[in-house]
């Protein structure tokens, strides 16, 4: 079978990479979107930025898992970090990935919001996009019946929002008191993800008040151009100069009108996004911001960052990542030292 795939990839070499390297769209259009300013340095600020990581061993009837998160701020002499993080077992259900990011996700946000309390940045940055976040949340809570969500709202909503915390994952206080049969046709769901998906919205919309600026290395974003490639590789193949995208305004109120809560504020909600490059050569970066973003708070926002990046990419959101990341080779040495031996199921393989 194998040599098979290897005959069709030299067959069919000259088109795949052809296709790779193929962008249709006209560069003099680009240009007519990208701003070819140089970004001065402006080293007079305090910056925040966070990550996130998760990790999983999957058993035959339960999954180990591991996350943590860090938030760091600079105020130009002193780095400080706010941390945390949890590792536990989930039950082998559906949807076990998604609840992980969720948890992973959730734990961002409170040491966000943590440090943006403490230390007030003028600018906070949060690694991937926002606006995916709130999309990408919706998926396994869609799958719950409505009746089951609405009696877990009516019963624990009040309770979440009585005993709320930055400091803590608050729902897990009660998460065994909760009993709702969540089970939608062959497909069984813990009901305490629901828990953790209105903690999880309560989160982000104190977090979303505060604006934070979103950055993506990847997106697939396609606002700008009518092509059947992303935005965010046009730029990167048709412009080397360090500069910035003249800012769209969307709303992504149509995804969110299923939210079960605070629809006053998701609904209507818009996004500022911006794509951007700090040095020239370096790497596109997608940048999202909650609210209507002028062009002059963009370049001021850049001029900022420039002042505390390296190789075109935020210093801050690269060593937040370095400090989190959960290799495979940790999630098993946490999997050894709680003694757990049970069979994966791959054995035979």
């Amino acid at each position: 079978m194998l040599s098979e795939l290897y005959e069709a990839t030299l067959r069919n070499k000259e088109q795949i990479i052809q296709g790779i390297e193929e962008v249709k769209t006209d560069a003099k259009e680009v240009h007519n979107y990208w701003n070819n300013d140089s970004i001065d340095e402006d080293p007079h600020a305090i910056i925040g930025a966070e990550d996130g990581s998760m990790n999983k061993k999957e058993f035959k009837g339960s999954v180990l898992y591991a996350v943590d998160a860090e938030a760091l701020t600079f105020d130009g002499k002193t780095l400080n970090s706010t941390s945390a993080g949890d590792v536990g077992i989930f039950p082998r259900q559906s949807f076990i990935e998604n609840r992980l990011r969720l948890y992973m996700s959730l734990y961002e946000f409170k040491v966000s919001l943590k440090s943006i309390e403490k230390f007030n940045p003028d600018i906070f940055l949060m690694d991937g996009s926002l606006i995916s976040e709130l999309v990408r949340s919706l998926i396994p809570a869609s799958y719950i019946p409505p009746t089951h969500r609405i009696k877990i709202e009516e019963e624990y909503l009040p309770k979440i929002k009585s005993i709320y915390s930055t400091g803590e994952i608050s729902v897990k206080r009660f998460k065994d008191e909760v009993k709702v049969n969540t089970e939608s046709g062959d497909i069984k769901i813990d009901p305490n993800i629901y828990l953790e998906y209105l903690e999880y919205l309560l989160s982000i919309k104190q977090l979303l008040i505060h604006h934070p600026v979103g950055i993506s290395k990847t997106s697939t974003g396609a606002e700008y151009f009518e092509s059947d490639l992303p935005d965010i590789i046009i730029f990167e193949k048709l412009t080397r100069s360090e500069g910035y995208s003249k800012p769209k305004l969307v709303s992504i109120d149509r995804a969110l009108r299923r939210l079960p809560i605070s629809h006053k504020f998701f609904d209507g909600l818009e996004f500022t996004i911006f794509y951007a490059r700090l040095e020239d050569n370096a790497t596109v970066l997608k940048f999202e911001i909650p609210g209507k973003i002028e062009e002059k708070e963009i370049k001021q926002i850049l001029s900022k960052l420039k002042a505390i990046s390296t190789g075109g990419y935020p210093y801050l959101l690269k060593k937040a990542h370095n400090d989190v990341v959960i290799k495979n080779k940790d999630i098993n040495k946490i999997s050894r030292m709680l003694g757990i031996i049970e069979k994966t199921g791959r054995e035979i393989l």
